[in-house]
């Protein structure tokens, strides 16, 4: 039937929406994402359906189901790429456990550890290079929004433009941070994702990221962190390149000029 096409096409402009604008939308910026990707899909499919209480709800829980299927690939990533290890000893739950807590450090430099490639993680918070550029990032956007040739990536790419927005860096990374506190006591424990908590974190890596930007804009640091996500994802899903992409130079301190505003800080 038509209209199971519309609720397809729906559902899918309305995740489209939470992985690159706000995965955290208030009710009024629901209502409007509700409106106009009910027109988009009845546009599409070349029909008018007028939605439905039942429908509008529908589309509302997207985030939550989200948020779930995102947790699920997102403890895979944690565990692979963080080198955390399941397993009854004492030894090695203590070992998780410092590991865990030395990423998630809340004080100072450090707050962001986890978000550095490894190498650049023992250096001086001054002198680290590289944030947001840790491989479990990518990887959990590739595995998640270009994991397959039905995946949102692929089907919906001309919404995504030539670099990945920073939403969806900010959630990707809030759902990595999400996954390694399930590790705090040096063991897997399954938590409830929920939005009173992770809506915070998320707001503060999309300040980390603006932050970033502004005070890397002399280098266009920024933009070239966020068409190499983009490219490796597109690689990743066989999509081949963006012609558009900004060309990439060699490795640049990803610091301001400004000493006394490190936008490698927290």
């Amino acid at each position: 039937m038509v209209v199971k096409e519309v609720i397809k096409v729906a559902i899918d402009l309305y995740e489209v929406q939470l992985l690159t604008a706000d995965t955290f939308p208030s009710a009024s910026l629901e209502n409007e994402w509700v409106t106009a990707v009910w027109a988009d899909a009845c546009q599409h499919e070349g029909v008018k359906y007028r939605i439905t209480p039942d429908l509008h709800k529908m589309l509302t829980r997207q985030g939550t189901h989200l948020h779930s299927k995102l947790k699920i690939k997102g403890h895979k990533t944690v565990t692979m790429y963080y080198n955390l290890k399941a397993g009854q000893s004492a030894s090695a739950k203590d070992k998780n456990k410092k590991l865990v807590a030395k990423l998630l450090q809340d004080t100072g430099a450090d707050h962001i550890l986890f978000l550095y490639l490894a190498k650049e993680q023992a250096r001086e918070a001054v002198m680290r290079q590289h944030i947001y550029r840790h491989p479990a990032i990518g990887n959990l956007i590739n595995e998640y929004i270009f994991g397959d040739q039905n995946s949102l990536g692929v089907r919906y790419t001309e919404h995504l433009g030539n670099q990945l927005l920073k939403a969806t860096i900010a959630l990707a990374s809030t759902c990595i941070e999400f996954c390694l506190k399930e590790w705090a006591e040096g063991h897997f424990d399954d938590t409830t994702f929920t939005v009173s908590e992770n809506s915070v974190i998320f707001a503060s890596h999309l300040a980390d990221l603006d932050r970033f930007e502004r005070l890397t804009i002399p280098h266009n640091l920024y933009r070239k962190l966020a068409a190499k996500l983009l490219a490796n994802a597109r690689y990743y899903a066989s999509l081949g390149d963006l012609t558009d992409l900004a060309p990439t130079a060699g490795r640049m301190r990803e610091q301001a000029t400004d000493m006394n505003d490190n936008p490698l800080k927290h």
